[in-house]
């Protein structure tokens, strides 16, 4: 069969929505005697259920100038996200493509596969960044991050972000992100996710950090500012 034959609207139902942080459990069956099929899900999120999502006004930033978004995905808001077998146990590759506002950076836990920019149809700037995470991950992994970022490179895998303000003052904090990484891989193996990059997030982030697959998220309480230049 051709692809336009093959393609059809599946079944699916929900189950009764028992415990309300868990969310509903969606089935859809699949075709039978298909040994491989592809699974189209349209839906959408909001800002006031999608617990993942955190949204801070200008003020809450560094630069007080635009908002910031980022996502807490652990420990079971992934859910909340994007439609997913959300637990450890079960470990996803994922492709991604985000349009913000032309001012804004989108960085994701997954590699860079490029960035297009053009206008909507309304005439405004829209950036549009795409994704590839190829190793496998539990959904809690994954993480989305759009503000008024720039980044400071510290070897040909590693980068530190932040905003304009900060960004120096964290790039100097986290200057030895390279020589770390080089010692974690003589005393293990060779390190597999492409790359480590360090995000310093606004100071209003109510977490220490997030261990995201090749962006770690960090809280700016660690900028001590006791570090000795060498």
């Amino acid at each position: 069969m051709d692809q336009a034959e093959a393609e059809a609207e599946a079944e699916y139902k929900f189950e009764p929505l028992t415990k309300e942080h868990l969310g509903q459990c969606m089935e859809i069956t699949l075709p039978k005697g298909e040994k491989e099929c592809v699974v189209r899900i349209v839906y959408e999120t909001s800002k006031d259920l999608c617990s993942a999502a955190q949204w801070l006004p200008p003020e809450q930033t560094a630069g007080r100038v635009y908002p910031y978004f980022f996502t807490q995905c652990q420990a079971i808001h992934a859910r909340s996200l994007v439609p997913c077998q959300d637990c450890p146990g079960v470990k996803i590759t994922y492709t991604a493509s985000v349009t913000v506002p032309s001012w804004a950076t989108c960085l994701m836990s997954a590699l860079s596969t490029g960035s297009e920019s053009g206008l909507d149809e309304r005439g405004v700037g829209r950036t549009t960044f795409k994704f590839e995470q190829k190793v496998p991950i539990p959904a809690y992994l994954i993480a989305v991050v759009v503000g008024d970022l720039e980044s400071r490179s510290i070897s040909s895998r590693c980068c530190i972000w932040s905003e304009p303000s900060v960004v120096e003052a964290a790039a100097f904090e986290f200057s030895q992100t390279e020589e770390f990484l080089q010692i974690a891989e003589s005393l293990t193996l060779p390190y597999k996710w492409g790359r480590y990059d360090v995000l310093c997030l606004p100071s209003s982030f109510p977490y220490g950090g997030m261990e995201n697959p090749c962006l770690t998220f960090v809280t700016p309480t660690l900028l001590a500012g006791d570090k000795v230049r060498s």
